[in-house]
Formats: C-alpha cells, structure tokens, sequence
C-alpha cells in the first residue's frame, strides 16, 4: 500500500497484490480521495501488471551519446535509446509509459536538487523486436539547473514506468 497526496485528489491511495491467476504478476488499484469521498482513479484497466523486475528483462537503457553540453540557465536536450538485448519480442503493459526522469549529479555521485514528474502522462512505450531499439527524450524538472554554475557535472536517468537506470552516468559540461 502506498499513500501519496496529489493536485487532484485530496489523497491518493495504490494498493498492490500479487495476481492469483497470473504468476509473476500484480494487480494495481489506484483510489483517489477528496471531499466527495474515494473514487477509482487508475488503471483504466485491471489486467495484472508483472513484477518490474521480471518484466524489464532484455531491456537496457542508455545514454544516446556519452556527454552533453548546456549553456548556463538552460536545460540539457539529451536522450536516451532503450534497447531490447533479449531474444524475444518485449510487449508494452498499459502502464509503461515514456517517461524518462534525468537527474543532474556533483562529481560525487550526490544528487542536485529533487525536481518533479508526472509519467502517467506520457505516451506507451512501443513493442520491441529483439535488437530494436527507441530514443526517448530526458525531462529535466528540476528549477536548480537554472542556477548550475559553469564546470563538469554527471547525468543519470531513470525510465520511471519499469524503473530501469542508465548503466552508465553520462557528462555534463555547463558552459
């Protein structure tokens, strides 16, 4: 069960089960609550969802190229491929979406500011052959780039719907 608080409801509340007809999957319900009382407020369909884990299988997610350049108060215009290495064609679920969440990092590791997303609201991701791949754009979100001062920094990124990382962090030099 998780709780969260949302612009449009008052309360959100997605509970999560293992399927009982579908190994390896889990059913999710999203209620939303407000001064009305609590309503259905996602998916839009209750086939199970597998185990994140398990579904990502043959997929990796990289940076379309290793560094990136972005003038100072600007946001960085980068992609990333996501690319099917297994050995069978990858079917999209209704809730993996495009969304790709970068984040920008010190030359540490440490992450600089916290930023924002919303992926529900993004296109599904496409069906992959084995070896296709897809370029997806990285959302920056975060008001602290503004103020980034001119130097090196590291990207990394996150496909939020099958939380899949980049393997690697990509460069980022702010000019």
């Amino acid at each position: 069960m998780h709780t969260a608080e949302e612009p449009w409801a008052e309360k959100v509340l997605i509970l999560a089960a293992p399927s009982a007809s579908i190994a390896g999957r889990w059913v999710l319900i999203q209620l939303a609550g407000g001064r009305e009382g609590w309503w259905l407020g996602g998916p839009a369909s209750h086939v199970p969802v597998p185990v994140r884990e398990v579904w990502r299988q043959g997929l990796h997610l990289k940076w379309a190229r290793d560094a990136f350049l972005v003038e100072r108060g600007s946001t960085p215009d980068a992609t990333v491929e996501l690319l099917n290495v297994g050995d069978r064609v990858w079917e999209p679920t209704e809730e993996d979406r495009r969304h790709v969440q970068g984040m920008v990092l010190d030359l540490q590791g440490e992450q600089l500011g916290t930023g924002w997303y919303a992926h529900g609201l993004t296109d599904q991701l496409p069906a992959l052959m084995p070896g296709a791949r897809v370029t997806l754009p990285v959302s920056f979100n975060h008001t602290e780039l503004q103020h980034l001062s001119p130097g090196s920094c590291l990207l990394a990124a996150n496909l939020s719907s099958l939380h899949l990382w980049t393997g690697t962090r990509a460069a980022l030099r702010v000019m």
